[in-house]
């Protein structure tokens, strides 16, 4: 099944509705119906990412950001999920990567 791009559109803020009134699992199911469609839409990816990290899945985060590559063509949304990367990191016990991540992010010194 193909959705027209202002069906795509209507998804994507359906998905980020859900996202900011903190309904995560809504969000999740709207993201991943965007990803079932296309599997690189690095903003569905992006959005899943960041639903997960505030549900604070950070075992799912850390999986989901293993390459931050994918990302590289948008500068402040491969930074974003660095940071959250970083967070994860950090939650889950593993300050020195975490620290490491961020030195070379340019956020420590």
């Amino acid at each position: 099944m193909e959705l027209t791009p202002h069906e795509l559109m209507s998804l994507r803020i359906l998905a980020f509705f859900f996202y900011q009134t903190g309904s995560y699992d809504s969000a999740i199911r709207a993201v991943k119906s965007l990803l079932a469609l296309d599997p690189k839409d690095a903003w569905a990816k992006g959005l899943l990412i960041v639903c997960e990290s505030a549900r604070e899945n950070y075992a799912k985060v850390l999986a989901l950001t293993e390459d931050l590559d994918e990302f590289a063509g948008n500068v402040q949304q491969h930074q974003a999920l660095t940071y959250l990367r970083a967070l994860a990191l950090q939650k889950t016990d593993r300050h020195p990567e975490a620290r490491a991540l961020m030195e070379r992010m340019g956020g420590l010194k």
